[in-house]
C-alpha cells in the first residue's frame, strides 16, 4: 500500500475519531440539559407542592388552629426516646437510602471533565438560590454565627469538621463559609455518604452529586482516588467540611465517640482543623409538619494545627483529643490554684500553731465531710439549672430525728440511719416532683422546704438533744490512721488519721464524678443545663430527668445530714444554719455556673477545702471574729460570679 493510501486511511480514522468525540460531548450536554429541566421543574413545582401540602394539612387542623404533627416526625422522635432508653448511640435514627457501590467510573472528584464541570456550575447556582430561599422564608433560621474571624484567618487548606443532627446542617456550614473572607478565593467541598450520592432522590440528590461533594465508597480503588482528591484540594488551599461522628446525630453533647478519619487527613496534610459546633433551640415559629422550626446557633472554633515534629499517627490523637482551655476549665484552675496558695500561705505565717502538720490538713475534710456530700448534691441540681436552698433543714431535721429516734425511741442506730436517708428521699421525691412535673420555680418549692424541714425539727424538740448510743459513737470516734504523722513536743510519733466520714464523703465525690462524665444520666444533665429547648428537641426526657436529678440530691442531703450527725453527736434546732448558702457557693467556687451546664463535683470539694481553709485561718489568727469566715466567704462568691460572667460576655462578643 502506497504512502497516499495510508494518509487517507488515517486521515479518516481521525474525522471518525473526532466525530465519535464530538457526539459523546454533545450526548453529555443534553444529558446536563436534560437535568436542569428536571431541576428547573423541581423549583418551579415547588410553591405548588408546598401549597398543596398547606391545604392538606388545613383540613387536619383543630379548633384551636394547631396544625397536626407530622407522623413520620413523630415516629422519629419515638425511635430516639427508644434508643436513648436503650443506649444504642451508634445506631442511626433514620434509614439511608439503598447504596450502590460507587466505582472509580463513577465519580469524576476533581471536576476535570467538561460535563462535570458544567454540571458543578449549574448546581452550585442552583444550590445559592435554594438556601437563600430557605432563609427568605424562614425554613432555615441562623440566629447567630460566632467566632467567624477563626475561618478568616486561616489562608491555606483545612478540614471543617462538625457536629451532625439535622439535614440542613450543610447548608448552615455553606452559608458560614459564604459569610467569611475567604468564600472569594476558596471552594468548600463536602464529604458525604456513599448511597447519598448514589442513590438519593429529588432535588437534594442532584445537590449530593454535584455541589462540590466528595462520596466515600466501598470500593478501595474508588477511596484510592477520593484520598487522591482530598489531598490534591487540601494543597491547593480549599476546605474540606467532614462529620466526624460520621452519622446524623440528635445529641449535640456528643456522647458518641470521634472517628480518626478526619484528624487522620488534616496531619496527612499538614493542614488545621477548624471545629464548628452547632445548637439548636425552637423558634416561635411553626413548620408545616406542625413542629417549631429550628433556629442555629453556629460556633467556630479556634483551628488546631498539627505538631510538625510528631508523626502522622500522633498528630491524629492530638487533634481528636485537643481541646482549649474552656471557661470551666479556666475557673477550676482558679480555684485549685487559689486553695494552694491559700493554705501555702497558713502554713507560712501560722506554722507555730500546728498548721503545717498533716493532721491540719486532713482536718479540712474531717469536719467538712458533710458539707462536701451535700455540695455534690447542689451540683447535680445546679447543673440542671435549677437550684436547692433546703438542704440545711434537712439537714437539721435528719440530725433531730436520729437523736431523738435513738435516744427517746430506743430504736438502733441502722434504723436511725435508714430513716435519715428516707427523709432525704422523701424531700427529694416531693419538691422534684414540684418542680419538674407541677413546673413550679425550684427556688419557691425549696424555700418552702427550708421552712418545712426547720418547722418539723422544733417540733420534734426545742431541746438539744444529745445522742449516747454506744453504736453510733462507736461509728463517730473510729478512726483510720495514716502511716504518715508529726511528733509532738516530747518526740513522739503521732499519726495523722481520718474517721469513716471522710472516707465516706471521697466515695461520694468519686461517684458523682464518675456518673456525671461517663454515664448517659450525666450527660443528659449537661445537656438539659445548656439549653432546655434544645435537649426537648434531642427527645431527652428533660422532665425525668430533673426529677431524678432532684431525688439524688435528696438521697446526697440526707447521707450529708448523717454525716453531720457522726460529727456533732447531737441534734438541735438551730444545727446547720446557713449549711444551704455554704454548699451552693462552694458549688460556685468550684465552678459551677448558676445559670446551668456547668459544673463539677472535683470543683465542689476544691470550693469546701477553700471554705475549710478560710475557716481554720480565722480561727488560728486567735483575734478575729467568726463572722469573718462568713465575710471572705461572700467576698470571693462574688468574685467567682463576676468572672462567670465576664467569661459568658466574652463568649457572646466571640
Amino acid at each position: 500500500m502506497d504512502t497516499k493510501k495510508l494518509l487517507a486511511i488515517s486521515k479518516k480514522a481521525r474525522q471518525e475519531r473526532k466525530q465519535e468525540k464530538e457526539k459523546r460531548r454533545q450526548e453529555k450536554l443534553q444529558a446536563v440539559e436534560n437535568e436542569e429541566e428536571i431541576v428547573e421543574e423541581m423549583l418551579k413545582n415547588q410553591p405548588i407542592k408546598v401549597r398543596e401540602k398547606r391545604e392538606t394539612r388545613s383540613s387536619s387542623e383543630g379548633n384551636d388552629g394547631q396544625i397536626e404533627k407530622a407522623q413520620d416526625r413523630l415516629e422519629v422522635l419515638k425511635k430516639i426516646e427508644e434508643f436513648e432508653r436503650e443506649g444504642k448511640f451508634d445506631v442511626d435514627v433514620e434509614e439511608d437510602p439503598p447504596t450502590i457501590v460507587l466505582t472509580p467510573e463513577n465519580i469524576d472528584y476533581l471536576r476535570e471533565k467538561m460535563s462535570s464541570k458544567i454540571k458543578r456550575i449549574f448546581a452550585n447556582e442552583m444550590g445559592e438560590r435554594f438556601l437563600d430561599n430557605l432563609l427568605k422564608n424562614n425554613k432555615l433560621i441562623i440566629k447567630q454565627v460566632n467566632g467567624i474571624e477563626n475561618l478568616n484567618k486561616v489562608k491555606t487548606g483545612a478540614l471543617i469538621t462538625c457536629n451532625h443532627f439535622n439535614p440542613f446542617d450543610c447548608f448552615t456550614v455553606e452559608k458560614v463559609f459564604r459569610m467569611s473572607e475567604n468564600e472569594k478565593d476558596k471552594r468548600l467541598y463536602k464529604v458525604i455518604r456513599e448511597g447519598n450520592y448514589t442513590n438519593f432522590p429529588g432535588l437534594y440528590g442532584f445537590f449530593f452529586r454535584n455541589c462540590d461533594t466528595l462520596p466515600l465508597s466501598s470500593n478501595k480503588r474508588t477511596m484510592v482516588n477520593f484520598m487522591k482528591a482530598v489531598d490534591t484540594i487540601l494543597q491547593k488551599g480549599d476546605y474540606i467540611l467532614i462529620y466526624p461522628e460520621q452519622s446524623m446525630w440528635w445529641n449535640y453533647r456528643k456522647p458518641k465517640p470521634l472517628k480518626n478519619g478526619a484528624f487522620k487527613l488534616a496531619a496527612r496534610n499538614n493542614v488545621p482543623v477548624i471545629p464548628i459546633f452547632i445548637t439548636m433551640e425552637d423558634s416561635k415559629l411553626i413548620g408545616e409538619d406542625g413542629f417549631n422550626i429550628q433556629e442555629y446557633t453556629i460556633n467556630v472554633e479556634e483551628p488546631i494545627y498539627p505538631d510538625e515534629k510528631l508523626t502522622e499517627k500522633e498528630n491524629t490523637e492530638i487533634m481528636k483529643q485537643k481541646k482549649k482551655m474552656t471557661s470551666t476549665g479556666f475557673l477550676l484552675l482558679i480555684t485549685i490554684v487559689l486553695f494552694f496558695v491559700m493554705y501555702a500561705a497558713g502554713m507560712v505565717i501560722f506554722a507555730d500553731k500546728g498548721f503545717a502538720k498533716p493532721q491540719m490538713f486532713l482536718n479540712l475534710f474531717v469536719s467538712n465531710a458533710g458539707l462536701l456530700v451535700i455540695s455534690c448534691g447542689l451540683t447535680i441540681v445546679m447543673i440542671t439549672g435549677g437550684i436547692d436552698i433546703s438542704v440545711g433543714s434537712v439537714t437539721a431535721l435528719v440530725c433531730m430525728v436520729m437523736a431523738d429516734l435513738m435516744e427517746n425511741k430506743g430504736v438502733s442506730a441502722y434504723v436511725a440511719v435508714l430513716a435519715a436517708l428516707l427523709i432525704g428521699l422523701a424531700f427529694g421525691i416531693v419538691q422534684g416532683f414540684l418542680v419538674t412535673y407541677m413546673g413550679i420555680q425550684p427556688f419557691i418549692v425549696t424555700l418552702a422546704g427550708m421552712f418545712f424541714g426547720r418547722g418539723m425539727t422544733a417540733i420534734i424538740s426545742t431541746d438539744m438533744i444529745s445522742i449516747k448510743n454506744e453504736v453510733f459513737l462507736k461509728w463517730a470516734n473510729y478512726r483510720f490512721y495514716m502511716p504518715f504523722g508529726s511528733t509532738n513536743k516530747k518526740g513522739k510519733f503521732i499519726p495523722a488519721y481520718i474517721p469513716p466520714t471522710v472516707v465516706i464523703a471521697i466515695i461520694v465525690v468519686l461517684i458523682i464524678a464518675v456518673l456525671l462524665k461517663y454515664f448517659k444520666f450525666g450527660r443528659k444533665l449537661y445537656a438539659i443545663g445548656g439549653n432546655r429547648q434544645s435537649a426537648l428537641m434531642m427527645g431527652l426526657d428533660v422532665k425525668k430527668t430533673m426529677f431524678r436529678a432532684y431525688v439524688l440530691d435528696g438521697f446526697l442531703a440526707g447521707l450529708g445530714g448523717f454525716l453531720f450527725c457522726l460529727n456533732s453527736c447531737a441534734g438541735f434546732v438551730e444545727q446547720a444554719k446557713g449549711l444551704e448558702m455554704d454548699a451552693i457557693s462552694s458549688a460556685v467556687i468550684g465552678g459551677t455556673l448558676l445559670s446551668g451546664g456547668v459544673g463539677t463535683p472535683i470543683g465542689s470539694l476544691f470550693g469546701v477545702l477553700i471554705k475549710g481553709t478560710i475557716s481554720s485561718l480565722i480561727t488560728a489568727q486567735g483575734t478575729l471574729s467568726s463572722w469573718w469566715v462568713r465575710i471572705v466567704l461572700s467576698a470571693l462568691l462574688c468574685f467567682f460570679i463576676v468572672i462567670q460572667s465576664v467569661l459568658a460576655s466574652a463568649k457572646k462578643k466571640k
